[in-house]
């Protein structure tokens, strides 16, 4: 948990944050411009049809060239009488051309001179970003009051294109705090935190905040955080102390603000939010697909390939890369394809160069990309990928296995031929080579359309003639697979294909652990188990597989319940060859259960010390998932030290005075 003391915070959600508003303004009326705002200058303020400020389409487009006059988006005339101070908020999009700019945000009264509330330094571009401004000059509590955007005017510096979306003028209450992003991840597999950042938008410093989070009408859960002392605007980051614990599904989660300094929030109507957050059979590392629109008659584009190839090569196995040529600008890059443009069109890409990851805009300049990376990371993939291609003549055939851990509809299936190094399309932008340069999209740019099945193995074998296509070096090519939403645009996953690759098709396991034991009659070509536990148990046993091939996939499905059956599905490197293993648990019957000792470990999860209640323990072993001792401890114990451990999930096995032996799982967090 940390405080974060900017103002600028990108979002993927857009919310109102606001007590009493004054306007609220999308540019989704049709009119332009809105009904009582003033286009200054109709040439450089446009409506679009596009969402990059980060909010809905359309929005609003203010282009500048190096001779432009200043030229204000002005708003209604709005009565302010009686109050002291107000806020403004919006979203923004920049497009930045060369050289240093400054966007603005100024108020005026009775149509008298404009007072600068808001000057931004731009000299790169701006992603989606929300902005958040208290007003409070003398325009503010006058009957006439009117706010405007704009830019400095007059020759110089240039920008290309700047967004505004989402506008709000509003007054809010001394006590204000607002949910603004819900973080938990989409994707989960496991266990995992229920996080979210909050904003004071209030005048009051906040110094403690409650929260609730409740999937549907299920329980709900509460944490507190104090100390806080934000400011005002001044972000939270927050993890609340109960852990999303579920089997797999769809589950609708509300996140919300219970109170703040121990009072009701003055404006409820920005306290929360929801989330979708999938759990499924298993995830896997996410390689990053960068998609880079570039030309050989680009100036910006030789500037960023001085510092972007070489990262790329220093992160090859862990990204894939795609260049497009576009048309533009001059002549363009005589590698153009019609291919290339609908992929230009699909994402609305307004400049070269544009990058993106994973289908998303990430900007032009070369800062942008690793952090790009780091982030697109952080998130989990549900899909692997194996892939091969090989080359007869001009003719390629490409086999792909795709194993999916979750149900996805209309998905599509990228298949992309390109050439490593060309020199063909050299222009005039001062490059003398150009690398991973888009040659064919298979079976064209549509791709292909698929519905998923969680676990379910899709096998897609393709065939091209590569004869009419504009390759140099038949031997240099390389061909890349991507996983996209097709709605969305967001890409799921991507990698590679290896040419004239084999993949071991061994789907078995070495060992199978119940708890950090193997089990009994364990062998790789039995399939089936029965365990049976103490009556008494309640805590799903955790299982744990070691396949026989390292590059195999063992995706485990724990019962919820018991009586109950773990699976275990094993996946060669193939991605098609599949085992199932199952282990079924049942429970004891008899009187003689009843003499089992009873024993209880909490807090579980823990942030490093486990206590022990109930009857007397008189040794201990902590395991980890794949069933080595990590540490022992030979004498009767009330409580466990697991400081010195890695966050995780451990075995802890208690041996009892009688001899008889638990097993407990327990989830380390610190």
């Amino acid at each position: 948990m940390k405080k974060i003391s900017t103002l600028l915070l990108f979002i993927a959600i857009f919310q109102f944050g606001f007590g009493q508003i004054f306007i609220s303004e999308d540019f989704g009326s049709g009119t332009w411009p809105p009904a009582g705002w003033v286009n200054e200058n109709p040439q450089l303020w446009e409506h679009s049809n596009t969402s990059w400020a980060g909010g809905i389409s359309p929005e609003a487009e203010h282009w500048v060239d190096s001779w432009s006059q200043e030229a204000k988006l002005i708003s209604p005339v709005i009565d302010l009488t009686g109050y002291a101070s107000v806020n403004l908020t919006f979203s923004h999009f920049l497009s930045h051309s060369f050289g240093t700019y400054y966007l603005k945000a100024s108020t005026r009264s009775g149509a008298g001179d404009w007072n600068d509330v808001w000057i931004y330094t731009a000299n790169e571009d701006i992603p989606a970003t929300e902005i958040t401004i208290s007003i409070s000059n003398e325009d503010v509590g006058q009957s006439d009051f009117q706010f405007a955007f704009h830019d400095m005017g007059g020759p110089g510096p240039t920008i290309d294109f700047w967004y505004i979306d989402n506008v709000c003028l509003s007054y809010a209450p001394e006590l204000d705090c607002s949910m603004k992003s819900f973080s938990t991840k989409e994707f989960i597999s496991d266990v995992a935190s229920i996080s979210g950042t909050l904003q004071n938008l209030g005048s009051e410093v906040v110094n403690s905040v409650g929260v609730n989070w409740q999937i549907e009408d299920g329980e709900t859960f509460y944490s507190e955080f104090a100390g806080l002392n934000l400011q005002y605007s001044e972000y939270y980051d927050f993890d609340c102390d109960q852990l999303f614990d579920f089997p797999m599904g769809d589950y609708m989660v509300e996140l919300w603000i219970d109170n703040i300094n121990g009072q009701a929030d003055g404006n409820q109507s920005n306290d929360s939010i929801n989330k979708l957050i999938h759990v499924v059979s298993n995830t896997t590392y996410k390689r990053p697909c960068f998609e880079d629109f570039t030309g050989s008659t680009c100036g910006p584009c030789a500037t960023l390939n001085l510092l972007l190839l070489p990262w790329v090569e220093e992160h090859f196995d862990e990204i894939t890369l795609i260049k497009y040529p576009v048309d533009w600008p001059y002549s363009g890059d005589p590698y153009y394809t019609l291919e290339v443009g609908n992929r230009v069109e699909l994402y609305n890409v307004i400049a070269a160069p544009s990058v993106y990851v994973n289908g998303i805009y990430v900007g032009w300049q070369f800062e942008y990309i690793p952090p790009a990376y780091e982030e697109a990371i952080e998130s989990p993939a549900v899909f692997d990928i194996a892939s091969a291609f090989s080359l007869t003549g001009t003719e390629m055939a490409i086999n792909t296995s795709i194993l999916p851990y979750a149900d996805f509809e209309d998905m599509t299936v990228h298949v992309i031929v390109f050439e490593f190094i060309t020199e063909g399309n050299i222009g005039s932008n001062g490059e003398t080579e150009f690398h991973h340069v888009m040659m064919k999209m298979v079976p064209d740019d549509q791709g292909t359309t698929v519905n998923f099945s969680d676990r379910v193995p899709y096998i897609l074998n393709q065939t091209i003639d590569l004869s009419e296509t504009f390759i140099e070096e038949f031997d240099d090519l390389g061909v890349l697979v991507l996983i996209q939403k097709t709605e969305t645009l967001e890409i799921y996953q991507s990698d590679y294909s290896i040419e004239n690759g084999t993949f071991n098709n061994s789907a078995g396991l070495m060992d199978l652990k119940v708890d950090g034991i193997t089990v009994n009659g364990f062998s790789s070509n039995i399939f089936e188990y029965n365990i049976e536990l103490p009556t008494n148990t309640t805590e799903v046993p955790l299982v744990t597989a070691e396949t026989i091939d390292d590059n195999a996939i063992a995706v485990i499905v724990d019962t919820y319940e018991l009586p109950g059956t773990t699976s275990i599905d094993v996946f060669a490197e193939d991605l098609s060859t599949q085992n199932t293993y199952l282990i079924n648990f049942t429970l004891a019957t008899g009187m003689e259960e009843s003499m089992n000792p009873s024993i209880n470990l909490y807090p579980n999860p823990s942030n490093g010390i486990v206590y022990l209640s109930g009857d007397k323990a008189k040794s201990i072993i902590v395991f980890n998932l794949i069933g080595n001792s990590v540490f022992e401890l030979n004498e009767a114990i009330s409580k466990i030290d697991m400081n010195a451990l890695n966050d995780g999930i451990y075995i802890i096995q208690i041996k009892m005075d009688n001899g008889f032996i638990i097993n407990k799982k327990v989830s380390l967090i610190k």
